[in-house]
């Protein structure tokens, strides 16, 4: 027998039927998945797809811009668990429409991009349909596109009609005012110079302030003018600035909110407009935010800032600054100036050709607002469009009325919807000053900057003359001031003791500073100094406030003082001595002392005498801010106190009355004459007629002798500076 293996004709025909069913089964299998796909293809197949598969036929579509195909799905599952529809292959192939026509259609020209528009149209009515515009918000695919063309050109239209906002008139004028885009001239696949050509030609004016009353949403617009800048032009550098961390945080936080979706459930009428640009709650950094469907892969998208941290390295095509001065930091002087060089430093960080926005409401004379204002005021290209917007306006007829006397016919509302003349009237009442700042967006002032002084050296230079100037003017009286520093040590205030004569020249009372001592030396020797003061210059009357240790220097002073009696026969003037002399804290009294020199330098009332004493006291007047900084080691005020308080305390109150003519003096001492005529013969007739007898007035009652008299030889001191002895 063979060693070759030989079948039976049992184990072939066995042989043969496994083929043959092994056939059948492939040719069954084959059916089935035919009978499968062809399934699959229909409107009606029960099979959803999962999320893979989903993407991979919304990419072979052609919809392939990032973002988009997720977005479709996210929203076309809502959707279709919504409708009561199977998700499935003809759904994603063919759209919810079709679906449930249960016919399938291709878009027209689905490769050309609509006018404003960056994606193509089959892309784009892919969103419109997954999105459920069609059946939520039963528009059709051309006025979807036209409203997403709508919120581009008008964010008054997106706040007013998309998000239902109470927006008035005055919203609608801010629409105008502020920069406006047009998406029909950017180029669906822009490179970055396309971009900034595009932003910087949208307007010639790059600066915008608007200052509006509180509670009229001017926050509120500024976050959908920054939506509507998003979602024209995606890859847009948006630096969001406000004062604090947290009010910077809450900025963005809103922008992102208007992206944040959860299809089905979390949802608006902005976001089936843009599903595209829609985020999941959460997603990315919350103190940013990155539009998906930009294509340049620019840094630093959209990011908030405050005016308190640093900003170092940030750049932006367009500055949005809300609310950046607040009771905060407009406290004094050096928060001013704090926040107008961040101001200063943030505009560094625009690109040529951007924009900067500020909006916010008035808090002080001097805060950014205000300089903004000042600055472009003394620009003659004005390069800031500036807006203001109260409240309510006063008609010009009724300027002078009281603002709590006002009535609703004497004003024109700005935004009478939601601030009510009955409410702003409520809040004029609670705190007027308050009132006029936050809502009819008027630069209040402090007290201090009411009183704050501008000294030039011109100024200080033109009211400096020789002695010989007012020599044949006489003078009504010598006075003298000083001024005791409050303490003992290097650097402190130095003894300022001025001396000035009244005079009256051209019918006006005239103040000419002859003498000033302003020198440092030890309080032994400061009494020394002011009694040569007095001997020197011969006033009739000094004064003095009490500071520091008083009674220690008085006492040195008097005997200072008798040695100069007894030796050198001085004569004595008149000490008035006193607390501080102008109520209030030394912020408020300062300033009100040194006001009053300014008054009499404009008005060429106060001269000063040739003397080295001028260096000093100039670079007082000149380092002078209005008190707001105290006298340190390096700024000194002495002099200008000082000769606030001679000028508080002497300077006469009322200009002198002019000259009589002759005419005036005969008619005067005529009149004299007649009253004295009268007075006589009313005399004599009460004399016969009421039998009026004229006696001599009772002598005045004598004084007890004291049992102490005064020493003699010591007439010239005051009495209270006099010996006594028994007698």
């Amino acid at each position: 027998m063979s060693n070759e293996l030989v079948l039976t004709e049992a184990e072939t025909r066995a042989a043969q039927l496994r083929e043959k069913d092994r056939l059948r089964k492939r040719a069954e299998r084959a059916e089935a998945r035919k009978r499968q796909a062809i399934d699959r293809e229909s409107p009606d197949s029960t099979e959803v797809l999962d999320k893979k598969e989903a993407l991979e036929i919304l990419r072979a579509r052609g919809i392939t811009t990032p973002s988009v195909p997720e977005n479709c799905y996210r929203f076309g599952a809502a959707l279709a668990q919504s409708l009561g529809i199977p998700a499935n292959k003809f759904f994603w192939e063919h759209g919810p429409s079709a679906t449930l026509s249960k016919q399938a259609a291709e878009i027209a020209d689905g490769d050309q991009v609509p006018v404003g528009e960056l994606l193509d149209r089959k892309t784009l009515f892919a969103l419109y349909e997954y999105s459920g515009a069609q059946t939520k918000d039963l528009v059709s695919f051309t006025e979807w596109l036209q409203q997403r063309h709508n919120v581009k050109t008008n964010c008054f239209y997106l706040g007013k009609t998309i998000f239902e906002n109470d927006f008035s008139d005055v919203h609608r004028e801010w629409q105008s005012f502020f920069p406006a885009f047009n998406p029909d001239t950017l180029p669906a696949k822009y490179n970055l110079r396309q971009a900034l050509k595009w932003l910087s030609e949208a307007s010639t004016t790059k600066n915008y302030l608007l200052l509006a009353s509180r509670q009229i949403f001017k926050s509120a617009f500024s976050h959908l003018w920054a939506l509507s800048l998003i979602v024209t032009l995606p890859d847009v550098q948006l630096l969001l600035v406000s004062e604090g961390s947290s009010l910077s945080g809450s900025f963005i936080e809103v922008i992102r909110k208007y992206f944040e979706c959860i299809p089905g459930q979390l949802e608006t009428r902005f976001n089936r407009l843009f599903c595209e640009f829609t985020i999941k709650p959460g997603e990315g950094s919350v103190l940013s935010l990155e539009p998906p469907v930009g294509h340049l892969n620019l840094p630093q998208k959209i990011q908030s800032a405050s005016m308190k941290s640093g900003s170092t390295g940030q750049r932006a095509m367009v500055l949005v600054m809300d609310d950046c001065c607040t009771d905060v930091t407009c406290k004094n002087e050096t928060e001013y100036k704090d926040a107008i060089a961040k101001m200063d430093s943030i505009l560094k960080l625009r690109t040529v050709g951007g924009y900067c926005l500020v909006l916010g409401t008035p808090w002080n004379a001097e805060d950014m607002y205000a300089e903004i204002i000042k600055r472009n005021e003394a620009d003659p290209s004005r390069p800031w469009a500036i807006r203001i917007d109260p409240a309510y306006q006063i008609k010009p007829e009724h300027a002078n009325i009281p603002l709590k006397s006002l009535t609703e016919e004497m004003v024109t509302l700005r935004f009478p919807e939601r601030l009510t003349f009955e409410y702003l009237q409520s809040e004029a009442r609670a705190n007027e000053e308050f009132f006029k700042s936050q809502n009819l967006c008027y630069f209040p002032k402090t007290e201090a900057q009411e009183l704050k002084c501008v000294f030039t050296e011109e100024l200080i230079d033109k009211h400096c003359c020789p002695r010989e100037r007012f020599n044949l003017t006489p003078a009504t009286a010598t006075y003298m001031a000083v001024d005791l520093p409050l303490k003992e040590s290097k650097y402190s205030d130095l003894l300022a003791c001025p001396t000035a004569k009244m005079l009256v020249q051209d019918g006006k009372n005239i103040a000419f500073v002859t003498d000033f001592v302003l020198e440092r030396c030890a309080p032994l020797l400061q009494a020394q100094t002011v009694v040569r003061a007095i001997e020197r210059n011969r006033p009739s009357k000094v004064y003095f406030e009490e500071v520091g240790q008083w009674d220690l220097w008085w006492k040195a002073f008097q005997d200072e003082l008798t040695i100069a009696v007894t030796q050198r026969g001085l004569i004595i003037p008149e000490f008035i001595v006193r607390s501080p002399s102008l109520a209030g804290s030394w912020v408020v009294s300062k300033p009100k002392r040194i006001k009053n020199l300014e008054i009499l330098l404009t008005s060429d009332c106060l001269w000063f005498c040739n003397g080295v004493y001028l260096n000093e006291l100039k670079d007082e007047f000149s380092r002078w801010d209005g008190g707001v900084t105290r006298s340190n080691s390096h700024r000194k005020d002495c002099g200008l106190d000082a000769l606030g308080m001679l000028i508080h305390q002497f300077y006469p109150r009322q200009n002198p009355e002019p000259p009589k003519t002759e005419e005036q003096k005969a008619e005067e001492e005529t009149k004299n004459k007649k009253e004295m005529e009268d007075a006589r013969r009313k005399g004599l007739y009460n004399n016969m007629w009421n039998n009026s007898i004229y006696t001599l007035p009772a002598a005045p009652p004598q004084e007890e002798k004291s049992e102490w008299e005064y020493v003699p030889g010591y007439e010239i001191l005051p009495p209270n500076m006099r010996p006594k002895r028994k007698r």
